[in-house]
């Protein structure tokens, strides 16, 4: 850290403006010597950030708990959480920070593990000097600082995702875990007809967008499709056990109408359950 001390030394703050790019951009990338009392309060902010402690130790209070940070940490501030972060009076501390937007921030966070209940890392030589860079370039070549600022950003993720992989090799296996889990949850939830795919996302802790990419991606099908066609699996399967009630096989497999399940269910077997069963009934029984 010591090969950037001289120039951070120049307290360099940068706005940089929001362009037409929305998947990941940045807003502003400071260096900040003296944390100001206004910026110790417990406060809310709409953006991402991250803040790598170049110097001293400080302590962050977050909503699932309170950490005591030291030169070389990095935590993440995630938008409207509400959090207080303060240096300790003995060792005050200076920071980079780096506020950003985009409809890929979440997924690149879901993707490489970090979430509120995991916001701390360790820096290393490379994600240093690309954190000091980024401060110090945008404002070195201001014309350009936003293409500058909006590069440094993804250079970062793109530095995470390899300490990630270095860290995790099977990582690719995890999409296969995702898969599994989701379908295990299909699987236990399939009578409750308020099912989305954003609920199973959201007990995957992954983003929606990204989380039906997988989806597809691996089951060859859409979410929706995938759990119609459960949903039918099972309302045969409860028929050949012998459940002859339609109402009730309709309540099973998460349907609220019995009308819309018989309409359903005749678009994807050709026929009415009430047929259905008659079909099954009158199959010889194996020996």
């Amino acid at each position: 850290m010591k090969k950037y001390e001289y120039e951070l030394e120049k307290d360099i703050t940068n706005c940089i403006p929001i362009n037409k790019n929305r998947d990941l951009y940045v807003l502003e990338t400071s260096f900040r010597k003296i944390q100001h009392p206004v910026h110790k309060r417990s406060m809310a902010k709409p953006y991402y950030a991250f803040h790598l402690v170049t110097k001293g130790s400080g302590t962050l209070i977050a909503p699932e708990g309170k950490y005591a940070l030291r030169q070389g940490d990095i935590f993440i501030r995630f938008p409207l959480e509400t959090i207080q972060y303060f240096d300790d009076d003995l060792d005050p501390w200076s920071y980079i920070f780096i506020t950003f937007m985009g409809n890929h921030a979440e997924e690149y966070f879901s993707r490489l593990g970090y979430s509120p209940q995991k916001r701390i890392l360790r820096t290393d030589e490379n994600l240093t000097q690309l954190f000091c860079e980024s401060v110090i370039l945008p404002q070195k070549y201001h014309a350009a600082m936003d293409i500058i600022a909006n590069s440094y950003i993804s250079a970062i993720f793109s530095r995470l995702a390899v300490i990630y992989c270095s860290e995790y090799p099977a990582a690719s296996n995890n999409i296969d875990n995702y898969i599994n889990k989701a379908i295990d949850y299909i699987e236990a939830n399939v009578s409750d007809s308020n099912m989305h795919a954003e609920d199973v996302a959201h007990y995957l802790g992954l983003n929606p967008d990204y989380f039906l990419r997988i989806f597809k991606k691996k089951t060859k099908t859409v979410f929706s499709k995938f759990l119609i066609i459960k949903r039918m699996n099972d309302a045969a399967q409860l028929m050949r056990k012998g459940e002859t009630n339609i109402s009730v096989i309709s309540d099973t497999v998460g349907y609220n109408s019995t009308s819309y399940f018989t309409f359903s269910f005749k678009q994807y077997y050709g026929m009415v359950p009430s047929e259905y069963i008659r079909k099954i009934s009158a199959e010889p029984v194996p020996e």
